[in-house]
């Protein structure tokens, strides 16, 4: 799991009759136009366009990724872009349906994980089946340096004439998430616990990263309300790692995640999984970035680090 290899960018060509074009399609502007899946990608590459590409966001803000439904709409504007990027690893089953139906023949569709080895989830939490790609790898900010290498590679094979801005915007955001690194090594440390309860498998990837634990209780029961036993045992989890906190998805319904910290007299915490960001969130300006930061807050204080408030 390792974010300093040589970025190998995987290039899904869309083409028909045999056809092969790599024109750019630039807009009226003369910028080239990106369409990116999730927030976390619609963030780096707007960042690494700047001036030169008009970056739209997909999956549209307050909305959840993995059930998200593409528009006619949304087809249109895949129809007319020049780069497509999407997570992968199984994050948005419905990406290559869109691709089809919008017959561009010269769109680049980036794979920003392709050159990402995934972790593996356990299937314990009953969510996901064993064995399946864990997608959540922008929860860690040296994986998402690689995915900022596929999207610069992208930007560069369609408009080379820009590439030595493209570089220099990726490598200023890349700074900033190995300042974002640093400041997760440093401030989960030295905490009083190494365990965090959470309700989804979402944290493994900063969990191999920074040597924690999550431990989900979401799974535990698949109906609305929670069995008596599983209750018991989340109840008996939490105490037993004198869990301050639980981790909630802003996006995650918080019904069981409040019915556990009731019981077991701790709080509830929302926590962004920076693939999905609200509207007013996303009006107000909120950066990738600034999930992140909040993300290594919300640690901090789940974990009982120093410095938590």
């Amino acid at each position: 799991m390792d974010g300093k290899k040589p970025a190998v960018l995987l290039l899904f060509i869309v083409f028909s009759a045999g056809c092969l074009n790599g024109t750019t399609q630039q807009n009226s502007t003369g910028k080239i136009d990106v369409v990116a899946t999730i927030f976390s990608l619609y963030d780096m590459a707007k960042n690494i366009g700047d001036e030169y590409a008009d970056v739209t966001l997909l999956v549209p803000p307050g909305s959840e990724t993995h059930s998200y439904e593409p528009t006619p709409q949304k087809a249109k504007e895949i129809a007319s872009a020049d780069i497509f990027i999407i997570n992968g690893l199984g994050l948005e089953p419905w990406a290559y349906k869109i691709v089809g139906s919008a017959g561009n023949v010269n769109l680049l569709v980036v794979d920003a994980s392709a050159n990402i080895t995934p972790l593996i989830f356990s299937g314990v939490s009953g969510e996901v089946s064993a064995g399946s790609p864990d997608p959540h790898v922008f929860q860690d900010p040296v994986l998402a340096q690689t995915q900022i290498d596929a999207i610069l590679s992208a930007f560069i094979e369609k408009d080379p004439s820009h590439a030595g801005d493209y570089m220099k915007n990726a490598e200023k955001y890349r700074m900033k998430l190995e300042a974002l690194d640093a400041s997760y090594k440093k401030e989960l440390s030295s905490c009083a616990r190494r365990v965090v309860l959470t309700n989804h498998e979402f944290l493994a990837y900063p969990a191999a990263r920074y040597n924690f634990t999550q431990i989900y209780l979401q799974g535990l029961s698949p109906e609305s309300e929670i069995a008596p036993r599983d209750l018991e045992a989340a109840v008996s989890t939490a105490r037993r790692f004198n869990a301050t906190v639980i981790l909630l998805e802003k996006t995650a319904s918080p019904k069981i995640a409040e019915t556990v910290a009731s019981e077991a007299n701790i709080k509830v915490e929302d926590v962004s999984t920076a693939h999905e960001i609200s509207a007013e969130e996303f009006a107000a300006g909120k950066t990738y970035l600034d999930i992140l930061s909040e993300d290594l807050d919300a640690l901090k204080t789940a974990l009982g680090c120093k410095g938590a408030t």
